[in-house]
């Protein structure tokens, strides 16, 4: 199956669902194109496979047809990949893949008309100047296996993040994996709020500010995952005017002759 590097037939297939593709559109930027191999069958425009070397291991997202997908898959050469992927197309990753830890996601989205904000007066602004105060706060995330695991300090460059102080202390954050007004669209993540300071809505007002933001930057994609079993997490979302897309599958998948 060939690799294809034709970037309007990319965007083409891409935009067919722009909530379920906002990651790989995110992707497109010239900053992490290089990290991006995209392949596709020379029949069907619909269908498309990204592995995005970004992070180890590396992302494997698709859409299109799972008949399709099952021969792009058996083309790839990664010993393990990270899982970004509809029910059905993980459905397609034998024979060649195997899932070996999964988690069920909904894809949630947002738009200027759903948009409900939360009072923001005490949400800051945060750049790489808060990048050891971020790195203090997910700390404590990682002690109860919390940790966001897609986080780069580089991230805080984009001027998403935004935060809640109590004193030096950083207390919740909320900001973005991607944020591209040239490619429309915000992807929302690295959520959390220390434990001592949850049951308080400082994650919602961190997350309506990040909403606020991509909205004042005129971004028409707005998305955030959360997991199937987070039913408190999905009502706060939900508040905010964010509505489900659709269920869709996190974890990894190893190749299925290396074993596990």
């Amino acid at each position: 199956m060939p690799r294809t590097t034709d970037l309007q037939r990319i965007r083409t297939a891409l935009d067919r669902d722009r909530t379920w593709s906002a990651y790989a559109i995110g992707d497109l930027d010239p900053e992490r194109l290089p990290d991006c191999s995209w392949y596709a069958p020379a029949a069907d425009p619909e269908t498309l496979v990204l592995l995005y070397r970004g992070f180890t291991p590396p992302i494997l997202f698709a859409t299109g047809h799972p008949e399709l997908l099952s021969l792009v898959f058996a083309e790839l050469a990664a010993p393990r990949v990270s899982l970004q992927l509809l029910p059905e197309a993980v459905d397609a990753l034998p024979p060649a893949y195997r899932a070996t830890d999964t988690k069920q996601m909904w894809r949630m989205t947002v738009s200027a008309a759903s948009f409900r904000p939360a009072a923001a007066e005490d949400v800051a602004v945060l750049d790489l100047s808060c990048a050891a105060a971020v790195a203090a706060l997910f700390a404590d995330a990682r002690d109860e296996g919390e940790e966001p695991p897609f986080y780069k300090p580089a991230m805080l460059a984009e001027g998403s993040f935004r935060g809640i102080w109590e004193g030096a202390d950083l207390v919740a954050v909320a900001g973005a994996h991607l944020f591209s007004p040239a490619l429309g669209v915000c992807t929302i993540g690295n959520v959390y709020t220390r434990r001592d300071r949850r049951r308080r809505g400082l994650a919602t007002r961190a997350t309506s500010a990040v909403v606020r933001h991509a909205l004042a930057a005129s971004i028409p994609t707005i998305v955030l995952n959360v997991s199937q079993a987070n039913d408190a997490a999905r009502r706060v979302y939900e508040q905010l005017g964010f509505r489900v897309h659709c269920a869709f599958v996190e974890g990894e998948a190893v190749l299925a002759q290396h074993g596990s």
